[in-house]
């Protein structure tokens, strides 16, 4: 348990170099009794075990490094994968995950293609680091939209263009759905997330239209209704909490809310 403890503490590479360091002690000694009555023989001895033993220590090394860096590529996985219909939780995940990254600029055109040829190659390669990511996170029968397309840029544009319906059929659904969207048999939890992503969806259309010096105004108008609605379609079983929290001066934020309603469940 102990040397498990001290392992951890160090990297491969420092395992590895004290390998190397103590390989080289054993590597001497026999060296010594083998060749003691000829110096040439021994430093010819111990030259070539050295160099082995150096060449074995970098392939380890590479090794284990390929493999670390291969698990955390795995672990950049998309928990959200783009099927057609769910553009605005794929778009936001994918946004966080390539600002994470500090490629943004690939996206959004703020840093385009360079025209020294060595600053492009290097271009090239991020750039299609971000297009392997883009279609890594969607379903495959999208992927072959988007062969015609040769930077991560045009991709995400025609993504866009084609699945970000901003538009009044769009509206109408969601209102739709968000008018008969009720608790049910759900958890609050389960409620809760369902109602959210309905309005995220939603007010990602309306605010696009409302100008910046209006837009705090109709968010604190859009709040209080979200909260209504989500204490209003309650099932029954929380009729006393609801009417404790809608019965109280100022009502509870819907954070407020949906944390009193956990504890109650």
């Amino acid at each position: 348990m102990l040397f498990l403890v001290l392992f951890s503490l160090f990297t491969v590479s420092d395992v590895l170099g004290l390998a190397l360091i103590l390989g080289s002690f054993f590597i001497l000694i026999p060296g010594l009794f083998i060749f003691r009555q000829s110096l040439f023989w021994f430093l010819a001895w111990n030259y070539l075990a050295l160099s082995v033993e150096f060449l074995v220590c970098n392939l380890l090394v590479g090794y284990f490094s390929f493999g670390f860096i291969m698990s955390s590529e795995r672990l950049d996985s998309f928990h959200i994968r783009f099927n057609g219909k769910n553009y605005s939780a794929w778009e936001f995940q994918f946004q966080l995950f390539v600002k994470g990254k500090e490629l943004w600029g690939h996206i959004n055109g703020s840093n385009p293609a360079p025209n020294d040829v060595d600053a492009l190659s290097k271009w090239e390669i991020m750039d299609a680091r971000v297009m392997s990511w883009i279609l890594s996170s969607i379903e495959p029968h999208l992927i072959l939209n988007l062969r015609p397309y040769k930077t991560a840029a045009t991709m995400w544009n025609y993504l866009n263009k084609v699945y970000n319906q901003d538009n009044t059929a769009r509206r109408f659904q969601l209102e739709y759905e968000m008018a008969n969207f009720t608790q049910g048999s759900l958890s609050i939890e389960e409620y809760f997330s369902g109602f959210q992503n309905l309005w995220a969806n939603y007010l990602d259309i309306v605010y696009a239209n409302v100008p910046a010096a209006a837009l705090s105004a109709v968010q604190a108008v859009h709040e209080t209704s979200k909260k209504d609605q989500f204490l209003m379609k309650l099932r029954s079983d929380f009729e006393t909490a609801r009417s404790n929290l809608m019965n109280r001066h100022p009502v509870p934020s819907l954070d407020a809310c949906l944390s009193e309603l956990l504890r109650e469940e």
